[in-house]
């Protein structure tokens, strides 16, 4: 289903937001298509701001209500996401792109799709064909694509599966800090060789 997310460029002015006094002050010098694109990052990525950028916290909101927010991201693209940026970063590699910082610009949030479930079948199956046992558990459970985990909480106002780091994978799987941090990184290495990650046209860079 697509997005009805309006367009950032349709927003004009900021009389629209009915913003108070001091969220306009900080607002003064900042194009309305940069304000819109960090009220985005923040409002997915950091949803309760500092006390020192709590402006950004009625701008959130102001365009939420005004239609500028998306609700349909699903967890499982944003972790496949993030999962392909990573092989692309850590080699190197231009092949793949993802993750919600390739969504900042504008253009690419209001048009951003969510994986088909033949899509996200098809990683998993990648993942449990081309690494060891250990390696496709741990790198599951930390970018969040472990069905069976009971890391769960808060995503995009929905409760899903969430990702962790090296401390919680070592106590579920019972083993060290150091050993989970060996199996994802070992797994990441592994994905980077060609043929291995099916290629998405979402996370493919042109």
């Amino acid at each position: 289903m697509d997005s009805v997310v309006r367009k950032a460029s349709s927003l004009k002015t900021l009389d629209e937001l009915h913003l108070s006094k001091e969220a306009l002050w900080y607002c003064r010098y900042m194009p309305i298509s940069d304000l819109v694109s960090t009220a985005r990052h923040q409002y997915h990525c950091m949803p309760k701001s500092t006390k020192y950028h709590g402006w950004l916290d009625e701008v959130k909101q102001a365009l939420d209500l005004a239609g500028f927010i998306r609700h349909d991201f699903n967890s499982e693209s944003f972790a496949i996401g993030r999962l392909y940026q990573s092989v692309s970063h850590v080699f190197k590699d231009s092949t793949f792109a993802g993750g919600f910082y390739d969504l900042v610009p504008n253009e690419k949030y209001e048009t951003y799709r969510n994986l088909t479930p033949q899509e996200v079948k098809a990683v998993l199956m990648a993942l449990d064909k081309n690494l060891t046992e250990n390696e496709a558990r741990a790198v599951k459970l930390h970018f969040g694509l472990d069905p069976e985990s009971k890391n769960t909480g808060n995503f995009f106002g929905r409760t899903e599966v969430l990702p962790m780091e090296a401390e919680e994978i070592a106590s579920i799987m019972g083993i060290t800090k150091t050993e989970a941090r060996t199996a994802v990184f070992s797994a990441i290495k592994k994905l980077w060789r060609p043929g291995i990650l099916p290629i998405i046209s979402q996370f493919a860079t042109e």
